[in-house]
């Protein structure tokens, strides 16, 4: 049943209300409360897995990708490439033009980034570092066959 659902932590499926009386009124209600539960709960894991600034995969979730991507190449015994992209003087943008301008290179250079990528890959920001240095990575899949199909 739907209360089952929700009471079990599954927001996604809608409740039907079929009726205008009070059970009809009372489903309308639930229906409301858990399209509301639904939305905070994906607030709550973009918030998680996601970097405000640039729309990337954050830390968090780069590390879970990782992990899977470390087992699927073991398993498939296929190569796998992380690739760790610093951006050098960012710390001299950030003190001389100000963080609002820090923060447009840094969309700047996950947009440019996001088109080449493979969509088997994974592009993720982790927080700055010491010395305000921006850290991006980059892990590629079966990066032998990627390498072979592109040469």
């Amino acid at each position: 049943s739907a209360a089952q659902r929700i009471r079990g932590g599954d927001y996604r499926t809608p409740i039907a209300a079929g009726s205008r009386d009070e059970i009809g009124e009372l489903a309308a209600s639930l229906e409301h409360m858990r399209a509301g539960i639904a939305d905070r709960e994906a607030q709550i894991l973009e918030l998680a897995y996601l970097d405000a600034l640039t729309g990337l995969p954050n830390r968090n979730l780069f590390n879970e990708r990782l992990q899977q991507a470390i087992a699927k190449a073991r398993d498939d015994r296929e190569p796998l490439a992380v690739i760790l992209l610093d951006l050098d003087r960012f710390r001299w943008v950030n003190d001389t033009l100000g963080h609002d301008r820090g923060d447009e290179v840094l969309r700047a250079v996950a947009q440019r980034l996001r088109n080449p990528v493979p969509a088997s890959a994974l592009l993720a920001r982790s927080a700055l570092l010491a010395g305000g240095v921006p850290r991006l990575f980059l892990v590629l899949e079966s990066a032998l066959k990627l390498s072979k199909a592109e040469g």
